[in-house]
């Protein structure tokens, strides 16, 4: 996961993910690139399904993710999925 975080923070990029260890990692390193979004309890995994809820809610997450944020996007009943930011240290 190392190699993943560094290759996405020289290029400026953002990292997707489903597996908590990443946000763990990323924490406990201290770093604040790359940025990550999280997805959390979402039952329907497809890439467009995916890319869909990030499109839907750019707007809302770009400035953190510019700074180095990490962002949850976790479906915790039928609505619609909420959206969690951390920002500080990481």
């Amino acid at each position: 996961m190392k190699t993943v975080f560094s290759h996405a923070a020289e290029e400026g990029r953002v990292v997707i993910s489903g597996d908590t260890d990443f946000g763990r990692l990323l924490m406990e390193a201290g770093a604040r690139r790359p940025s990550l979004i999280l997805f959390r309890r979402e039952d329907d995994r497809r890439a467009a399904t995916q890319a869909g809820l990030i499109l839907s809610n750019l707007d809302q997450v770009k400035d953190d993710q510019e700074a180095g944020a990490i962002v949850v996007i976790e479906r915790t009943d039928p609505r619609p999925p909420s959206l969690q930011r951390m920002t500080g240290s990481c």
